[in-house]
């Protein structure tokens, strides 16, 4: 009898151990083992992207540092990733880690609800506005450059999103090398200096 009751022990340690190791390997952005059923993508063209989504249901009661799932549409192929930022007033980052989105569920281009955001170290004041920053990268583990960029603004005690938008990056506008600038430049002071000093005409010989 003894035996068999230190082996329940012995097994009973074994499974908290188990629940204790699942608690701390917690899943973070589209790392879950439970992929959302796939629905017809609507935005978010841009391809590689993550958008977060103005609809936000789940993220009242956050000030305490807890874990939370964000509404997101995503539209990615098999090697796209993204860097997960979220700040706070006064504090800065609180929580940043890289989700391995093509990876992880790629290709994929519909609604994404149940996007993971790890806890953080908590201790806001009620109605803190936390920055989600969701910056989309064309390869993996943020390699290849910045494909899209989407940020939500939200009060941590009511969960109301107080700002939400994508952030489409733009192609850099072409600009003049110095040396075509100070040419540029010259030309324009000559052709000024020209119209402000007309040429006087002379009268004819006699």
């Amino acid at each position: 009898m003894p035996t068999v009751v230190a082996a329940l022990k012995a097994w009973s340690g074994v499974v908290a151990l188990s629940w204790a190791t699942a608690g701390f390997a917690a899943s973070a952005g589209t790392a879950s083992p439970t992929l959302p059923q796939l629905a017809p993508g609507t935005t978010a063209a841009k391809l590689p992207s993550i958008e977060l989504l103005h609809e936000q249901p789940t993220l009242a009661g956050t000030c305490g540092g807890s874990a939370f799932d964000v509404n997101t549409f995503i539209n990615v192929t098999t090697v796209a990733s993204a860097d997960v930022k979220v700040s706070a007033p006064g504090v800065g980052t609180i929580e940043q880690f890289t989700d391995e989105t093509g990876t992880n569920i790629g290709p994929y281009n519909a609604v994404y609800p149940t996007f993971h955001i790890l806890p953080s170290g908590g201790g806001l004041p009620p109605n803190t506005k936390i920055t989600l920053t969701v910056t989309t990268y064309t390869g993996p583990n943020r390699t290849g450059s910045v494909s899209f960029e989407s940020t939500i603004v939200f009060d941590c005690t009511t969960g109301k999103v107080l700002h939400a938008g994508p952030a489409d990056v733009v192609e850099a506008i072409p600009a003049l090398s110095p040396v075509a600038l100070a040419a540029m430049t010259t030309l324009l002071a000559l052709l000024g200096a020209a119209m402000l000093h007309p040429v006087r005409r002379r009268g004819p010989r006699r």
